[in-house]
């Protein structure tokens, strides 16, 4: 019983010492309760007019935006730096406001009227402000089709290292827009991250990716990699099971020709001229000929003394096979 007594004793103490305590506190206590909803108040009324003013600047771009729809065919350069100016002089808040129509737009035509304010360079350009790479990827990731887009196209063109990974990731993506854009960002970041996973989907036939690796991979590997594809994509027997992309359809194919074409005319070497001299006589199809032969037109023009006699002598020789023939 003593210990039960013990405990009961300083329980009563206790909660008389803090009842002793509210009531001298209580004054005080008012007085911060008080302040602190006061406080609550007027950042509650702050925040009420940022919002305000928020969506008050998002309906005056949507409406600019609608204003300028019927005429993205033909933007006129004025009209486009007028529309700028128009809405850069609404402050930065603009800046969130217009990543957020973006990721909400199902409009393709609203990505390419916005992109101008995160690409250029000129006075009316948000460019450089470090809302708008996180802002881009974050659509990028969301689920609007010409958002994601957009998004992935813009991202490109600012050569944003930091979204390579997430780039990578969607060159696996289920939309088909989504996946051509991020090739064609990764091609203009230029970086060697992503030369392996842009080899896999050409080499898996996917055309794209061809002009992509151009821009990022070494002379030798654009040689390895595509002098074969080319056989593979003109000889349809050749393609293997696993080679789907191939199989698709000719006119596919074609393009995938032509593609490499394109690359490979930048590269100034015996074996590529060797390759399209040994090409112009195979090629059944008269577009992809027609290529072939106005690259090696051009080889005529090289500095290099030897590749030019030895062009000069095929398309010589050539022009006497045809004329026999």
């Amino acid at each position: 019983m003593g210990r039960q007594f013990k405990v009961f004793l300083i329980a009563v103490v206790s909660i008389t010492f803090f009842a002793g305590c509210s009531t001298r506190e209580v004054k005080t206590t008012a007085e911060k309760t008080g302040k602190l909803q006061k406080e609550a108040i007027r950042i509650d009324k702050k925040l009420s007019e940022k919002e305000e003013q928020r969506n008050i600047i998002k309906a005056k771009i949507i409406a600019i935006l609608e204003r300028e729809k019927p005429r993205i065919t033909a933007l006129d350069v004025v009209g486009a730096i007028k529309m700028q100016k128009e809405i850069y002089s609404m402050g930065d808040e603009v800046v969130p406001v217009l990543l957020e129509i973006l990721s909400e737009s199902n409009d393709g035509r609203d990505g390419y009227l916005m992109q101008g304010f995160f690409i250029s360079k000129g006075p009316h350009s948000f460019r450089g402000d470090p809302r708008i790479t996180p802002g881009l990827l974050k659509i990028l990731q969301g689920k609007n089709h010409n958002g994601r887009i957009w998004a992935a196209d813009t991202l490109g063109r600012l050569k944003a290292k930091e979204a390579l990974d997430i780039l990578i990731e969607a060159l696996d993506d289920e939309d088909e827009g989504v996946r051509d854009s991020a090739i064609r960002a990764l091609a203009n970041i230029g970086d060697k991250k992503a030369e392996a996973p842009l080899l896999k989907i050409v080499q898996d036939g996917r055309g794209l990716g061809i002009a992509a690796l151009g821009e990022i991979s070494s002379d030798d590997t654009l040689i390895s990699t595509l002098l074969p594809l080319y056989e593979k994509s003109r000889n349809p027997h050749m393609v293997t099971r696993t080679d789907r992309g191939l199989k698709r359809q000719v006119d596919r194919n074609m393009h995938i020709r032509l593609s490499i074409i394109d690359v490979l005319a930048k590269i100034r070497r015996t074996e590529v001229v060797d390759f399209f001299i040994k090409e112009l006589e195979l090629e059944k199809d008269g577009y992809v000929k027609d290529a072939i032969y106005k690259v090696l037109i051009e080889y005529l023009n090289d500095e290099d003394e030897v590749l030019k006699s030895k062009v000069s002598n095929a398309l010589k020789s050539l022009k006497r096979v045809g004329k026999n023939d």
